[in-house]
C-alpha cells in the first residue's frame, strides 16, 4: 500500500468515501440485495442493460422488430432526459440456419440517430456460426441527440427467415442518461 496511508480509519478525500485494502467501503453503507432500484442510481452513472432478440424480432419489420421504423428499443425514452450510447457488446447465438437478406447497416441509434457505426451482415446476423460484436459511440465532431428519445437497435434493411434460422442475438449496451 502507499506509504503513509493508514487503513484503520476512514479515509475521505474531498468529501469522498474511500474503499480499504480490502475492497470495503470505509465509512459506507450496505444495501440489502435488491433493495436498490434504477430510481436510486444516480442519472450520470453509466448503466449497463441486456436485451435478447428472439428470431422473430431479428426478421420482423413490425413495431418492436429491428427492421421497423423505431427499431428495437435497448433503453427506454424518459421524459427530460437524454440517453447518452456509449458503447454495446453485441453476442450471436447462431441457430440451425443463417438469416439471409438484411444489409450492412445494423446500428444502435438514439431516437431515430446512429450513434454507433454499422455491422456487417456476415459479422453478425448473417454468419453461420456464434459471433461477438463491439461497437463504440460515434467519433464525429458532434451528434444531434434529441430528449426523450430511447436508444434502440436498427437494421436498415430487413434480414429474411430462411426457414429454419433459429439464431438470437443479446445486446449489451453502456449508458448513461443525463439531463435534458
Amino acid at each position: 500500500m502507499g506509504k503513509g496511508v493508514n487503513f484503520s480509519s476512514p479515509v475521505r478525500v474531498d468529501g469522498v468515501t474511500r474503499i480499504d485494502e480490502s475492497g470495503n467501503i470505509i465509512g459506507g453503507v450496505t444495501a440489502t440485495a435488491g433493495s436498490i432500484g434504477s430510481a436510486e442510481i444516480d442519472p450520470g452513472v453509466i448503466q449497463s442493460v441486456t436485451v435478447t432478440l428472439t428470431p422473430t424480432t431479428i426478421v420482423g419489420t413490425d413495431a418492436g422488430d429491428i427492421a421497423s421504423t423505431a427499431g428495437t428499443p435497448l433503453v427506454a425514452a424518459q421524459p427530460g432526459k437524454i440517453h447518452e450510447f456509449i458503447s454495446a457488446v453485441l453476442s450471436y447465438d447462431f441457430g440451425t440456419a443463417a438469416y439471409t437478406g438484411g444489409g450492412d447497416d445494423v446500428v444502435i441509434r438514439q431516437g431515430t440517430t446512429a450513434v454507433s457505426a454499422p455491422i456487417a451482415k456476415a459479422d453478425l446476423l448473417a454468419d453461420t456460426e456464434d459471433d461477438i460484436a463491439y461497437v463504440g459511440a460515434l467519433s464525429a465532431a458532434d451528434i444531434k441527440l434529441t430528449a426523450n428519445s430511447t436508444l434502440n437497435i436498427f437494421a436498415g434493411t430487413a434480414f429474411t427467415q430462411p426457414g429454419t434460422a433459429a439464431g438470437t442475438l443479446k445486446v449489451h449496451v453502456l449508458y448513461r442518461t443525463v439531463a435534458a
